[in-house]
């Protein structure tokens, strides 16, 4: 296995790790039939991998930091999951865009910034509204819906699209990859 487990053999029966050991095979197995080879680490408390597949970089992160509190466990105290989707080379059109959860864009980048709400999706603020971010949109609706889109950026040459969930979106990511 190209993501490999970096934990301790205490680690082996929990079901925080058999829960991670699912999603990193399922990301190697996803990521080998388009051609990619993944690598990365995982173990009861967290996993960080990566791929390529043609022109795109996929990564799939989960931590969990513990604030040192023994009364709360540690595994619901502070927690990061998310997984990033770049291509520098997805040369679609000229425009650039931004697309935003509530949570990366503050108030005065909302109001000095130029941002306004997206259409359809509570709590998503969009800079630069074009044919292609309604595509996006569009292509994502059912993420949007979850709030599971953080953010998707376009610049005119690549695009950056994260997302801040356990759920690795594989039918999105190879529509998306397929060009579909």
């Amino acid at each position: 296995m190209s993501i490999e487990f970096n934990g301790s053999s205490d680690e082996l029966s929990s079901e925080y790790y058999e829960h991670n050991k699912s999603i990193c095979e399922a990301f190697e197995k996803f990521c080998c039939q388009k051609g990619g080879s993944p690598k990365g680490t995982y173990n009861a408390w967290s996993y960080n991998a990566v791929a390529e597949i043609n022109d795109w970089r996929i990564k799939i992160n989960k931590a969990t930091y513990s604030s040192g509190n023994l009364l709360i466990p540690s595994n619901t105290q502070s927690l990061l999951v998310n997984s990033v989707w770049i291509n520098q080379n997805y040369l679609k059109s000229d425009d650039s865009f931004k697309i935003y959860s509530k949570w990366k864009v503050g108030f005065m980048k909302r109001l000095l910034g130029g941002f306004s709400e997206l259409s359809g999706y509570k709590g998503y603020w969009i800079k630069g509204d074009s044919a292609l971010s309604n595509e996006f949109v569009t292509r994502f609706s059912s993420e949007f819906a979850s709030g599971d889109v953080h953010s998707i950026e376009y610049n005119g040459k690549g695009i950056r699209i994260e997302f801040h969930s356990e759920d690795l979106h594989l039918e999105s990511l190879d529509q998306i990859i397929i060009g579909k």
